[in-house]
């Protein structure tokens, strides 16, 4: 059950992220596919050179990898937060910021979205 606050919106704590893009794992390391952009060319034409001249792979550090083994679709962002940086040393606060902007890359590019 997704907790509302009082705006009848879902608490971002409730959301629940989602893979999208395709990936695989090689000695612990997530190595993840950027998808193609999609989309009529018009709106598209930036995207599509962006992905043509950057990397059409991102290799995650060990933080990111254990984020995103956990993005299943059915684990909250305050589960995975919590999770995660309980076998982190000290700096919670700023794990939680980093997994905050990492998230937000992942949904940018289209890969990964937030349920409720």
């Amino acid at each position: 059950m997704v907790e509302i606050d009082g705006n009848n919106e879902p608490r971002p704590g409730s959301l629940r992220p989602v893979r999208l893009a395709e990936w695989n794992e090689r000695d612990g390391v997530i190595v993840v596919e950027c998808p193609k952009p999609q989309g009529p060319w018009y709106r598209e034409i930036a995207a599509w050179l962006a992905w043509l001249t950057g990397p059409q792979r991102i290799r995650l550090d060990d933080l990111g990898s254990d984020c995103w083994r956990r993005f299943d679709g059915v684990a909250t962002l305050e589960q995975i937060t919590a999770e995660v940086t309980a076998t982190l040393p000290d700096d919670q606060k700023g794990f939680e910021h980093r997994i905050s902007l990492f998230l937000r890359v992942l949904i940018d590019r289209r890969m990964v979205r937030l349920d409720s």
